[in-house]
């Protein structure tokens, strides 16, 4: 991520109504279903948590692999756990970073991803994989989590879990 001269979107009121919708805390990923968007490992992760109560939601644009991501999740028993949206508006998009425990960013593909800038800049942690870099250096909310380990995701998403949920002030 380059901080400087990466324009992130203008901010938009928070829609909260599908954040109120998750009956439980919740991680969110914002991404288009492709492979290289990496949603298995999340799934994953939920199994090396030792809270039962946290979900995962989901959004963006099916590119041919949703179906297969809804099945691996069905194959898991955890469909109670798992949401699934199509495109979703801007709105829609910061009420689900406002209500979430963080925002978690697993793609084997960066280095720019705006979800993970937005959570930051609207005070929210963002669990993101060691394909991006950024330039103003670790920073609060931040944690980074090797991209094919869903034992490690698991761990910082309990730790997420047990943080306060206060937001943080952070610029950059």
């Amino acid at each position: 991520w380059a901080s400087i001269g990466l324009p992130l979107p203008a901010e938009v009121t928070s829609d909260l109504g599908l954040a109120h919708s998750v009956p439980g805390p919740y991680f969110y990923y914002p991404a288009s279903y492709w492979p290289h968007k990496n949603h298995r490992v999340l799934i994953d992760a939920l199994q090396h948590m030792s809270e039962t109560t946290a979900h995962l939601v989901f959004s963006g644009h099916d590119e041919g692999h949703r179906a297969r991501i809804e099945d691996y999740v069905r194959q898991r028993h955890l469909d109670n756990r798992a949401h699934f949206h199509a495109r979703i508006t801007d709105e829609e998009v910061q009420g689900l970073i406002d209500g979430s425990k963080a925002v978690v960013m697993p793609s084997f593909l960066g280095p720019t991803n705006y979800p993970p800038l937005e959570a930051l800049r609207r005070g929210r942690p963002a669990i993101v994989s060691e394909v991006h870099s950024y330039d103003f250096g670790v920073a609060a909310g931040l944690t980074v989590v090797e991209s094919n380990s869903p034992e490690a995701w698991g761990r910082e998403m309990s730790a997420s879990m047990r943080k306060n949920s206060e937001p943080y002030n952070w610029q950059f």
